[in-house]
């Protein structure tokens, strides 16, 4: 009998053994992700108004908005795709209107009408100056109004109409198309077009352990900022953002380039590299496409796109001499410089003092801040540079990738150089900055594997980039 007996009880030890596994394996895939994520201005961490999260892997995505009020620290549910503590909520009783989607560049809202009735849509900035106004009268039944927008600005739009009081907020997404609003009346049309084009997004968010989510957070009056994680239960995550320089968000030169502003510190930033052909009393610059090598040449106020490419200079902005940063103007290293050169009017080329109260803002030591030829601070230049890799180079095995965190808001991109003998190079690796001073002519540089900020010396006829402070 002992022997009938003894296999009886292996098999219940096997069993006892793999329930054991069973349940210490099962929280690995069973088990919900959770992670707190904070909104943070420099050192002040801020409420939020929506996060926007983004499956890198199957491409799903979802919205989170009604987030909770009072604290600044969110906990989500990734597997659920949620905030933990809230829950959705219509913004008039779910009958009269709705928000289908608002996501970066689209806004669409569905309302609902007994009878005709006249609306009116408003789109102003967040100083309040008009954008778009348009009015319509609205059919018995459903109307969709879908608005788009390539702007970079973030606008609020008004719906408003007999038993219609709406308000929100549209994020550009940067593509440089102008404002658009589309009407649709009739159930079967929307549905249609809800589920139609590139433009509609989709709310159901897959999460699976491993997966890499892009986390992008939006706040009224400050601009949206993106960090990409492949996130641990539990861990925490910090996005920075900043906010335009009171009074004046943006700015246009003579040739038409838009520019955005930033605050940092007691300075007025613009945020892109400059991308001007002419001085802003009208005197063109030189054009250097095809010119070939300007050894020797210190004084033609030179520009240059990147590879002689159209399309590299819309992104990156144009290289320049120093000859054609200054316009004929000394050498300065005052606070401010003094030298408007290639700058709009109310702007300047920064000195090289200048960008040290930058530096010394972003957390570098006095001590560092003034050595020269060599990589100085820690993380300063991580936050000067714009986040991800979407114009920054990939990581390899010999340079890998240093992400920007972008925590000053200055979003800098890599522009490359062109150098006096005619060739280009650096582009998306690094990022190279004129200042006003010389002798001898100071520049800034930072690359994509490198934390740190390079503070150096440079012959006047290489192309650079160009900022542009507030005077």
């Amino acid at each position: 009998m002992y022997l009938h007996i003894l296999p009886s009880i292996r098999i219940k030890q096997t069993y006892f053994f793999l329930s054991l596994l069973m349940i210490y394996m099962t929280p690995a895939w069973s088990q919900d992700m959770i992670i707190n994520l904070t909104g943070r201005n420099y050192n002040n961490p801020l409420p939020l108004d929506s996060i926007l999260l983004e499956n890198q892997n199957n491409g799903s995505q979802t919205m989170l908005k009604n987030l909770p009020e009072g604290i600044t620290t969110y906990r989500i549910n990734l597997t659920a795709g949620t905030v933990l503590g809230t829950g959705f909520t219509h913004r008039q009783g779910g009958q009269k209107i709705s928000t289908l989607t608002n996501l970066p560049g689209i806004l669409r809202i569905r309302f609902y009408s007994t009878g005709n009735e006249k609306v009116d849509i408003r789109i102003t900035n967040l100083e309040g100056k008009g954008i778009r106004s348009e009015s319509f009268t609205s059919v018995a039944n459903e109307t969709i109004v879908t608005i788009t927008s390539g702007s970079r600005e973030l606008m609020l739009v008004q719906v408003i109409g007999q038993g219609i009081q709406y308000s929100d907020k549209l994020i550009g997404d940067d593509t440089g198309k102008e404002i658009e609003v589309c009407r649709l009346s009739g159930h079967s049309t929307a549905k249609q077009i809800i589920h139609s084009g590139s433009g509609d997004f989709s709310t159901n968010f897959i999460f699976t352990p491993g997966d890499t989510v892009r986390f992008t957070v939006y706040k009224e009056g400050y601009y949206l900022n993106s960090i990409t994680e492949q996130p641990q239960n539990d861990s925490s995550y910090t996005v920075f953002i900043t906010h335009p320089c009171p009074g004046i968000a943006s700015l246009t030169d003579l040739d038409g380039n838009t520019y955005t502003t930033v605050q940092i510190g007691d300075q007025c930033w613009i945020r892109e590299n400059l991308n001007a052909i002419h001085y802003s009393d009208g005197t063109a610059l030189l054009d250097g496409t095809g010119i070939g090598s300007i050894i020797g040449d210190y004084t033609s106020p030179y520009w240059f796109n990147y590879n002689d490419s159209a399309q590299n200079g819309e992104v990156y902005g144009k290289l320049y001499t120093w000859a054609a940063v200054m316009h004929g103007m000394p050498g300065s290293n005052s606070v401010p410089s003094g030298v408007q050169g290639i700058c709009p009017t109310g702007w300047h080329v920064p000195s090289d003092a200048e960008y040290i109260i930058l530096e010394i803002f972003l957390g570098m030591s006095h001590f560092e801040a003034n050595q020269v030829m060599e990589w100085r601070g820690t993380d300063e230049g991580r936050k000067l540079k714009e986040t991800g890799n979407l114009h920054w180079a990939k990581s390899n095995v010999v340079f890998p990738l240093v992400i920007g965190t972008n925590e000053s808001g200055f979003s800098l991109l890599p522009g490359g150089q062109r150098a006096n003998e005619g060739f280009f190079y650096a582009i998306k690796r690094g990022g190279y900055l004129w200042t006003a001073t010389n002798p001898p002519t100071a520049f800034r540089m930072l690359q994509h594997d490198q934390a740190r900020i390079w503070r150096d010396y440079g012959l006047q006829n290489i192309g650079r980039s160009v900022r542009c402070v507030r005077d």
